[in-house]
């Protein structure tokens, strides 16, 4: 069974460009693996409200099973990526 992955960082705003191309980078590595379905990068959250768009940043990935992308995620937390991600966010969520 396929399994939707999400996840979400609120970026500095002075490091969001940085962040996007380090993500963009990560995401096409991991198209290549044959277990990830689909993945992309979503950039700022608009708010209509305020006629704004902050500095939010979503990568959303559909994986063959929660198995595989428990796996990937350990790999990815080897190489330190969760860790340099995280040093260019505000907060985040998984």
């Amino acid at each position: 069974m396929s399994v939707i992955i999400n996840f979400r960082w609120e970026i500095k705003p002075e490091k969001h460009t940085e962040f996007l191309n380090l993500m963009g980078q990560a995401v096409t590595v991991t198209k290549i693996f044959d277990v990830c379905c689909w993945m992309y990068v979503t950039n700022g959250e608009e708010d209509a409200e305020n006629n704004e768009t902050d500095f939010v940043v979503r990568v959303v990935g559909c994986w063959d099973s929660i198995e595989e992308y428990e796996k990937y995620f350990q790999w990815r937390e080897e190489l330190g990526l969760h860790d340099l991600a995280n040093e260019y966010a505000i907060h985040h969520l998984f």
